[in-house]
């Protein structure tokens, strides 16, 4: 389909806008310069010829890798273990001609400076609810140069929408699958969902949409047992990896949702014994995991959150990681704000010294930790800003259940 059909006027009118606005600027700096080169001003003999741009004051030393765009909070399922707390209520998201504004100013801003454009990660709710998702993202890669992948719960990942989506550009998908047929539908209140992502999971794999497809199953223990299962029904697939995640103490998630010590153990087990080159087997991202650090992912643990990754949330908030809870040390500002006005690297350059200081999320949880200075206080969303220590410590739940054992 030709994307020009499909209405992204407002969008593509912004980015036509934007260059004829670009070129205007340059013509009248020619003329300014040839002015003043030709009558320089007696009074201001700096003004016969423009100066260089002064060197960034406060120069940056962490390079913006991830730019996370949470493009809504509504979603067509009701997970369980939802962090988002993501519903079908209709939320108030941003326009996608805001989004791409904030895009066309930080890639000029990053050129200017010598920086790559971050790898822009979209995410919800459930992305595909939004209905000028391929348009907004089609301009992004088309005309801005993003690269970009998505996170989905696959059930509107139809042949049709797959094939809009890799069009516009869309590298990588990472698809959700929390259980074996029932398990996957209860884990996510919606009936028959494992049959239709199934299917859709099928045809992407099968016709290659996308260069990397991913499925993601947060672990929890009414799911655990069923992981051979899925095992055995990912594994033909080809996909280029699963992402095993236990389920974290944020959201909607409770109690009865989370693993113990042990569990834990067994989950890195059978990670250890059943990833191999045909289904390459990974732990997400949260925690630092002791024993088992490196040996079920690989690289060493590390909260990138305001160091590598920042994020605008549905209603234009600027945070860090998209899955920490809102609260006064982690939203930055508000894209509209006077002081930020869309300029989002300034808010990288400036801000987020919560996220930088790491010894500020220090307490006694963390004392006599003989990985302290590897993992500084553990991941950021599972931090209780209020009580100000780590809800979630895998590598401390496994030395307790280790110790229980002796």
């Amino acid at each position: 389909m030709d994307f020009r059909e499909t209405g992204y006027g407002l969008i593509r009118a912004y980015i036509e806008k934007r260059a004829t606005k670009d070129a205007s600027n340059r013509a009248a700096h020619h003329r300014t310069a040839h002015h003043r080169t030709a009558r320089p001003s007696a009074a201001h003999p700096s003004e016969a010829r423009p100066s260089a741009a002064p060197p960034n004051p406060h120069p940056n030393p962490y390079p913006l890798r991830t730019l996370f765009w949470e493009c809504t909070l509504q979603c067509n399922q009701y997970c369980r273990h939802c962090g988002s707390n993501a519903s079908s209520a209709t939320s108030k998201d941003i326009p996608g001609a805001d989004f791409i504004a904030v895009l066309d100013l930080l890639k000029r801003r990053l050129e200017a400076r010598g920086w790559p454009l971050p790898f822009l990660a979209i995410t919800g709710g459930e992305p595909l609810v939004r209905k000028d998702l391929s348009e907004v993202m089609h301009v992004a890669f088309r005309e801005l140069g993003y690269t970009w992948g998505m996170t989905s719960n696959g059930v509107a990942l139809s042949p049709g929408t797959a094939a809009r989506l890799a069009q516009a550009g869309m590298s990588t998908v990472s698809v959700s699958l929390d259980g074996y047929g029932a398990t996957h539908d209860t884990q996510r209140n919606a009936p028959g969902s494992y049959e239709t992502t199934m299917a859709n999971l099928i045809n992407m794999t099968k016709n290659r949409v996308f260069k990397r497809i991913q499925v993601t199953t947060v672990v929890n223990p009414h799911n655990m047992d069923e992981l051979e299962t899925l095992h055995a029904v990912l594994l033909p697939l080809g996909l280029t990896s699963w992402r095993l995640a236990s389920t974290d103490p944020i959201g909607r998630a409770d109690e009865s949702l989370m693993l113990t010590g042990a569990q834990h153990r067994e989950l890195f087990e059978f990670i250890v014994s059943h990833s191999d080159e045909r289904l390459p087997i990974i732990y997400a991202c949260p925690s630092h995991l002791g024993e088992y650090e490196q040996r079920v992912r690989d690289h060493p643990f590390h909260c990138s959150a305001g160091q590598e990754t920042m994020s605008i949330l549905h209603n234009g908030d600027v945070a860090a990681c998209p899955n920490i809870p809102a609260h006064d040390d982690t939203i930055q500002g508000n894209i509209y704000d006077q002081d930020i006005n869309l300029d989002i690297l300034e808010v990288w350059d400036t801000r987020y010294h919560f996220h930088r200081n790491r010894d500020i999320m220090f307490s006694e949880f963390c004392d006599a930790c003989d990985v302290w200075d590897a993992c500084r206080g553990g991941s950021r969303h599972s931090f209780d800003f209020e009580a100000r220590t780590q809800r979630k410590c895998i590598k401390k739940m496994l030395d307790f259940e280790r110790e229980r054992g002796r």
